[in-house]
């Protein structure tokens, strides 16, 4: 899990970058980048939060030309600024991109590469940069910029062809132009937002509905599988789509489970109406098992929703005991379990009049490692809770 954004118009200092990867930082904390178009393209990224991105002072975009920028959970790669995106390249053309996914053939594509006529050398070992040199590598047979929307076209095929794996990705090519392309299952998200800036019409495209709306912009198009859509400077106004490789649609169930906000609208289908509804689910299950809770407690932030379906249905009483501090980063995506456990250890305040001498049903998103669950079942047991039972609102995963 990522997250990625791109504006043919990436404001002064990459301020609508910023303002974007500010809206999904939940999507990744290990580090933030952004890159822009300034006659050739620029970039600037480092490790930690977007927030530190502002503090940097680096950031010399001029306004009116395309950026993209990333928020990163590392999956394939270390933790530090080299294998931070976005990644680049200025010959034979300048491109750049930011992805959102897990390339899972990436190391046979990478040897693919290496053994081509051209000797292509790698800096990392993050997918991200397998897809930018397959991509431009593809790009530039193709006659790259001069050939405009065609030659990205092709290059955004022929890379779909030969990766294997999730991911929603958007290049920025070096006329300041963007192109986004999926896989040929649509696994992970990518939307496509308009809106009017004066006399112009600026574009843009991210993993989540409610950063687009953030931004002022109108939500446009919901990319599905293998899905191309090119916009930019040459398309006076327009965007251009493109059905590139496509296989059975198939998106990511985590995104409605935990990694969108609850304002994200997924498919058509609102992230907090399906939220409510596995609450609801919940609450008949609770029933089926006889258990009758005095209270249901719900595990900020993505808990919550569900919490509130399962008490509406269930007819038991909603109490936020459960307080997350301020400034709590996410637990799941950190990246080993000793950093985990120093988060979740400093993540919540507890409201012990609130559980106390009562049986108390937690309404968590989903139960993935079981550090959290175990942090707050002892902790409601410490506060004097008569009994705790931990309740997970994600249906079970079959068939993975």
């Amino acid at each position: 899990m990522c997250g990625i954004f791109g504006s043919t118009d990436a404001g002064k200092n990459c301020s609508e970058l910023l303002e974007a990867l500010n809206y999904i930082q939940h999507r990744g904390q290990d580090s933030a980048g952004v890159a822009w178009e300034d006659g050739w393209i620029k970039m600037f990224k480092q490790t930690g939060p977007a927030s530190d991105l502002v503090k940097c002072g680096l950031i010399s975009a001029k306004g009116g030309s395309g950026g993209i920028g990333h928020v990163r959970y590392a999956t394939q790669g270390g933790c530090d600024k080299l294998n931070s995106q976005p990644f680049s390249v200025l010959s034979p053309f300048s491109i750049a991109i930011v992805h959102n996914g897990n390339i899972i053939n990436a190391e046979g594509v990478r040897g693919l590469l290496k053994r081509s006529d051209k000797n292509i050398l790698f800096e990392t070992g993050n997918d991200a940069e397998v897809i930018l040199r397959l991509f431009a590598e593809f790009y530039g047979r193709g006659g790259g910029i001069e050939n405009g929307p065609a030659a990205a076209f092709n290059a955004a095929v022929e890379s779909q062809r030969i990766l294997r794996g999730a991911y929603s990705v958007i290049a920025l090519l070096g006329d300041g132009s963007l192109l986004g392309f999926k896989d040929p299952y649509g696994i992970r998200p990518l939307l496509l937002g308009k809106k009017r800036s004066g006399s112009d019409i600026i574009f843009a495209m991210a993993s989540e509905s409610g950063c687009l709306e953030k931004m002022g912009y109108e939500v446009v198009y919901n990319a599905g599988p293998g899905d191309i859509i090119y916009t930019g400077k040459k398309t006076a106004g327009e965007f251009n789509i493109y059905k590139g490789v496509t296989r059975k649609k198939a998106l990511c169930s985590f995104e409605y489970v935990y990694f969108s906000k609850g304002d994200a609208v997924l498919n058509g289908l609102p992230v907090r109406d399906v939220r409510l509804k596995f609450g609801s689910l919940l609450a008949n299950k609770i029933k089926q098992l006889q258990v009758e809770p005095d209270v249901v407690v719900p595990v900020p932030d993505s808990g919550i929703i569900a919490a509130e379906g399962v008490a509406g249905a269930g007819g038991w009483k909603l109490v936020h005991a459960l307080v997350k501090k301020k400034g709590a980063r996410r637990s799941f995506i950190m990246p080993e379990d000793r950093d985990r456990m120093m988060v979740i250890n400093g993540k919540f305040n507890i409201d012990v009049d609130a559980v106390k001498g009562k049986v108390v049903a937690v309404v968590d998103d989903s139960i993935v490692r079981g550090l959290t669950s175990k942090y707050i079942v002892n902790l409601l047991k410490e506060s004097g809770a008569a009994m705790v039972y931990y309740c997970s609102a994600s249906p079970r995963v079959y068939f993975p």
